[in-house]
C-alpha cells in the first residue's frame, strides 16, 4: 500500500536530510506548510534541531500547532516526532524559562544537567537499549548506535518509554510510543542503516495504523 507521508516544515532543521532518507527507501513525501497541506498525507513527521520556543513559535503562527494536533490527537494520524519534534510534544519545555509545548505527552522538557562525565550539547554516536517491545525497533538489536545531538532531554512516565540510551552517568530517554505517537531523541536520517531501518518500522507502523482504521 502506497503511503502519503508528509514532513512538517517549521523552519527547523535540514528537512532535505529528512526527506532523502525516506527517498533512500524508495518511498516520496511532501513537505507541510500550511494545515490545509495535512489533510493530504496519511502519516506525519515532525523533525527539528534548535530552540524550542521558535519552533513552538513559527507552529502557532501557521497554525499548524491546532491542524497538527486535530490529525494526531482526535484522528489517530501516525506520527514520528525527531529530536526536537520529540520534544515539542510535551506540555512545556525549561527552555529560556517556561515555555508551552503541544501537549500531547504529560511530560516535560529538561536542560541536560552536565558534569565531569557529561558535557553539553550530546552531540555524537551513542548505543541504546530497550525498555519494552516496539514496532519502531523491529530488526534493531540492543547495543545500535544512532546519532544524537540535543541539550535538553524529555522527562516523562515511564511507561510511555520504549528506549534509552547512558550518556555519562545519565539515563537519557531515547524513544516514546503512545498508541499512533512515535518519537525518538536522536536522529534516524543520520544513523545510517540502523537509522533507515527504523524508518522503514514506521512506515510499515503507519500502514498497519491506515489498514486497521479502514476495516
Amino acid at each position: 500500500m502506497s503511503l502519503k507521508i508528509g514532513i512538517v516544515d517549521n523552519g527547523m532543521g535540514n528537512l532535505s536530510s529528512v526527506d532523502n532518507a525516506f527517498r533512500t527507501l524508495g518511498l516520496s513525501t511532501r513537505f507541510i506548510h500550511s494545515p490545509e497541506e495535512i489533510n493530504l498525507v496519511q502519516a506525519i513527521v515532525l523533525p527539528g534541531v534548535g530552540a524550542f520556543c521558535d519552533a513552538m513559535e513559527r507552529l502557532r503562527k501557521t497554525g499548524l500547532d491546532l491542524a497538527l494536533t486535530d490529525a494526531v490527537m482526535k484522528r489517530s494520524v501516525p506520527f514520528l516526532g525527531i529530536c526536537l519534534g520529540m520534544q515539542l510534544i510535551a506540555n512545556y519545555s525549561e527552555e529560556g524559562g517556561h515555555e508551552t509545548g503541544l501537549g500531547w505527552i504529560d511530560s516535560v522538557v529538561s536542560r541536560i544537567v552536565a558534569s565531569p562525565n557529561v558535557q553539553v550539547p550530546h552531540v555524537g554516536w551513542n548505543d541504546i537499549s530497550f525498555n519494552k517491545n516496539s514496532e519502531i525497533f523491529q530488526g534493531i538489536n540492543t547495543g545500535t548506535h544512532f546519532y544524537f545531538d540535543h541539550s535538553y532531554e524529555m522527562l516523562c512516565n515511564p511507561k510511555l518509554v520504549v528506549a534509552q540510551t547512558i550518556y555519562g552517568d545519565l539515563k537519557i530517554i531515547a524513544g516514546i510510543q503512545m498508541k499512533n505517537i512515535i518519537a525518538v531523541q536522536f536522529h534516524p536520517e543520520k544513523s545510517q542503516l540502523s537509522g533507515l531501518r527504523l524508518i522503514s518500522n514506521f512506515v510499515r507502523f503507519s500502514q498497519t495504523k491506515i489498514a486497521y482504521k479502514s476495516c
